[in-house]
Formats: structure tokens, C-alpha cells, sequence
């Protein structure tokens, strides 16, 4: 999927001031290898995601690139009719760019952090989901500590997954850093 868009920031945190940015972003997510199973409801299969964000000022002629954003997954994920858990190798950094960096002066900034994601999708019923999710984060930079994630949530979707039908949900996420 490649998606972009024109953003007009009144508050602009990348001081620049008022002004237009653009934003562009593209993802792949492919399944590579059906490990076992013999169809959608019971498969257990291996696959690739990855996804690029880049934000640019428009404010100057250069049209800088402000930052970029990297994700990269491998995920082994398993079917059970309704419910599904994921086992994944999860990396993403994030960078300033080289046009803003000599610009506004700061020293270079590099974010990226390495783990081991563990989640979980139950459907009770038709209408209600409900996921808990664990990820521990073996390598952070610049923090060079251990991170500990754990997310949890419930959906309640009366209609089914059709389309522009109301749904409700609600998430809980608390992170623990350890040294």
C-alpha cells in the first residue's frame, strides 16, 4: 500500500514555523511460506512486513527532508478459525534527515530498538474481539536498555466488519524500561 498527503501544521514541531509538509508512507506485508494448515482457517504461516514513513518541509526551496521512519517484521502467525496469534521479530528506527540536521543544528539523532513481539486475537463471539500482546525489546538505542511492552484491548463490532457501520473499542498500553 503507498499512501501520501499535503499537511498544513499551524504548530509545527519540526520548527520550521507555520507552514506545508508533506508526508508519504509505503507498506508490504506478504505471506511467504504456509508452514502448515489447509486453508485461511487453520494455517500457520511465515511472512514479511516492512513500511517507510518520510515527513518534508515545503517551507524552504530545498524541500528537506525532515525525518524517516523505518519498520521492518517477520512474523509467524497462527489460524485457529477466529483467532489468531503472532510470533515476530519486530525492528523499526527512525532518522533525521542530513538537510534539517545542518539547518537547525542538532547532532545527529538515530532512534531503533530490536524484539520479540507475542500477540494474541480471541473472538468470543461474533460481535466481540478481544487481544493482549507482549513485547520485550533485546536492543534499544540510544537508551541501551532493555524494554518491556504490554498491550491489551477489546472491540465490540456489531456489524460484522461491514463497511462505515459504527464499531467501539478500547486499548491499554503500559511500557517498563530495565537496565
Amino acid at each position: 500500500m503507498t499512501q501520501s498527503q499535503l499537511v498544513y501544521d499551524w504548530d509545527n514541531p519540526s520548527a520550521f514555523g507555520e507552514g506545508v509538509d508533506g508526508e508519504a508512507s509505503i507498506s508490504a506485508s506478504a505471506a511467504v511460506l504456509r508452514l502448515a494448515g489447509t486453508g485461511a482457517e487453520d494455517a500457520l504461516v511465515v511472512g514479511l512486513e516492512s513500511a517507510d514513513f518520510a515527513r518534508f518541509s515545503f517551507q524552504v526551496v530545498t524541500r528537506e527532508l525532515v525525518n524517516t521512519d523505518w519498520i521492518f517484521t517477520a512474523p509467524l502467525v497462527w489460524h485457529r478459525g477466529d483467532h489468531w496469534y503472532r510470533l515476530r521479530y519486530y525492528h523499526t528506527s527512525s532518522h533525521l534527515g542530513d538537510e534539517y540536521q545542518q539547518r537547525f543544528g542538532p547532532s545527529s539523532v538515530n532512534f531503533s530498538r530490536d524484539g520479540a513481539e507475542l500477540t494474541a486475537y480471541l473472538r468470543s463471539a461474533r460481535t466481540l474481539g478481544m487481544y493482549g500482546l507482549v513485547f520485550w525489546s533485546v536492543n534499544s538505542h540510544p537508551e541501551e536498555r532493555q524494554l518491556w511492552e504490554l498491550r491489551g484491548g477489546v472491540e465490540i463490532d456489531p456489524s460484522h466488519g461491514n463497511l462505515w457501520q459504527p464499531f467501539l473499542s478500547a486499548d491499554v498500553h503500559a511500557e517498563q524500561g530495565a537496565d
